[in-house]
């Protein structure tokens, strides 16, 4: 897995808003190149905000292509030039909880090679560099996971693959979650909430509107009954930050069952709710930690 830095011009492409997509096509440039699975960083040069830095991490998720960058619908006035045909890779984001990383407030990226380059649009990372990267935003966000853990989903679902025991333990656990997300979704529409899925896009599940109100519900679900669940920094960090916004939904007792095809489907399930949600020290026990090796 290589590790490159995708970087844009905010004068001539709207990388922020590009980067809220859940899924976008990014151009790549001349004898440029990257590869399905590959992890980037994106870097925004220096715009008439006065700052610049790595504002998102990606995934690739579909093999190099020539493509039509003109078809994206972020690109600015006077960008022309550079939307003639060109490489494109697919990518959708990698959240983690403290980006953007602004070279004003984080002096060593200026040792990055896309921080000293005066132009161009993909650069190299070595892993130490990415690393220390992903370390500084805070960690990846748990939910976003690398190509290997979706390909052994479809894999699970499917009943392909070597290791079949992996595999179906990790599509029952997507199911158990795709379950979780509807009934809750069902749930605040029934409130007369509006509810948009943000799963991809955000360190919580979804953006629920009703008037004025807006609430920013995470949502977990479980086959046993109520008890613990697992959650990221990011999900804590953000609640923790809109704790008038924040809200945990956990759906538990949902029942997983297997057709004779071995296609899973998820049925049931009670749903417990608590808003505000701002967990506190107390409420959270500590199960991994990200350990930086001595220089």
């Amino acid at each position: 897995m290589a590790y490159p830095a995708f970087a844009a011009n905010p004068t001539k492409f709207n990388v922020v808003e590009a980067i809220r997509a859940p899924l976008e096509f990014w151009r790549l440039g001349p004898r440029r190149s990257a590869e399905v699975g590959d992890k980037a960083a994106i870097w925004k040069y220096l715009g008439h905000d006065k700052e610049r830095g790595v504002v998102a991490f990606v995934q690739v998720v579909s093999p190099m292509e020539v493509g039509d960058p003109s078809q994206s619908r972020h690109w600015l006035p006077g960008s022309e030039a550079l939307q003639e045909p060109a490489n494109r890779v697919g990518i959708r984001r990698l959240p983690a909880p403290n980006l953007p990383l602004w070279v004003s407030a984080h002096p060593l990226l200026k040792t990055l090679s896309v921080a000293r380059a005066q132009g161009g649009t993909v650069f190299h990372l070595t892993d130490e560099q990415w690393e220390t990267l992903v370390e500084l935003a805070g960690g990846l966000d748990g939910r976003m996971q690398d190509l290997q853990y979706e390909q052994r989903v479809v894999d699970g679902l499917s009943g392909k693959g070597t290791g079949q025991g992996l595999d179906r333990a990790v599509a029952r656990r997507r199911c158990v979650e795709d379950r979780a997300m509807s009934v809750t979704a069902e749930h605040m529409q029934g409130q007369s909430w509006e509810v948009d899925d943000m799963h991809l896009q955000e360190s919580f599940n979804f953006l629920c509107t009703r008037g004025t109100d807006v609430m920013h519900p995470e949502v977990k679900g479980t086959v046993g009954d109520l008890g613990p669940v697992n959650v990221t920094a990011g999900e804590v960090n953000h609640a923790r930050e809109h704790p008038e916004k924040a809200a945990i939904a956990i759906v538990f007792g949902i029942q997983v069952a297997a057709d004779s095809e071995g296609i899973l489907t998820a049925n049931g399930g009670t749903l417990w709710f608590r808003r505000p949600w701002a967990p506190s020290n107390q409420e959270l026990r500590s199960t991994a930690f990200i350990w930086t090796t001595p220089s």
